[in-house]
C-alpha cells in the first residue's frame, strides 16, 4: 500500500488550482516561480529529530479522516481542472 505524503506547499498548490479564475498553466507557471523564490531566499535544512513519529497518529480513525479530508480536496481540484 502506497500512502502519498503531501508537504504544506504542495497542498497549498493544490487548492490554488482548484482556486483559480486564471489558466491552469498561468497558475502552475506562478507557482513554479514562487516556489523557485522561496528556495532561493533560504539557506536553512530542517531535520527530523528521531522521536519525530512519536508524536504520529495511532487511531486508525483519526488516520481515515485526515486521508478523507485529502482525497476530498483532490478531488474537488480534479473537477475544478476539468471544468
Amino acid at each position: 500500500m502506497v500512502i502519498p505524503i503531501f508537504i504544506h506547499s504542495d497542498i497549498e498548490a493544490l487548492i490554488a488550482l482548484r482556486d483559480t479564475d486564471k489558466p491552469l498553466d498561468d497558475t502552475a507557471k506562478d507557482l513554479v516561480y514562487q516556489q523557485k523564490d522561496r528556495l532561493e531566499e533560504t539557506n536553512e535544512t530542517e531535520i527530523a529529530i528521531p522521536d519525530t513519529f512519536d508524536n504520529s497518529i495511532h487511531n486508525p480513525k483519526q488516520l481515515k479522516e485526515i486521508l478523507i479530508v485529502l482525497i476530498n480536496e483532490l478531488a474537488a481540484t480534479r473537477e475544478m481542472n476539468v471544468h
